[in-house]
């Protein structure tokens, strides 16, 4: 399971965008309305963090705090003497994956 799997193009039909280049320049045209945004806006969306480092930036402090957490169960464990299935069981669902 990856956190985000995004192809280097977006095929939708309801894109007027032929490649990245020109759905770049067209960016502005992106309008938020009531229900959010369509799925080849959000594809844009994502690809444009992707390509600017951020979604990269954000999965280094998430495994961060993955590994500060496991660290400080495991001190817990030390220090009662017992094994913390259940945070532990609940930090392996969290766990991210290779990108």
């Amino acid at each position: 399971m990856g956190v985000l799997s995004l192809s280097s193009k977006a095929s939708c039909a309801s894109t007027p965008w032929k490649t990245r280049a020109q759905s770049r320049l067209s960016c502005s045209r992106i309008c938020c309305v009531a229900g959010g945004a369509d799925p080849c806006q959000k594809v844009l969306i994502i690809s444009l963090f992707q390509d600017a480092g951020s979604l990269a930036f954000a999965v280094e402090v998430l495994r961060s705090l993955q590994r500060e957490l496991e660290n400080e169960v495991g001190r817990l464990e030390v220090v009662t003497a017992k094994e913390i299935l259940g945070i532990r069981k609940i930090l392996g669902v969290f766990e991210i994956d290779e990108v």
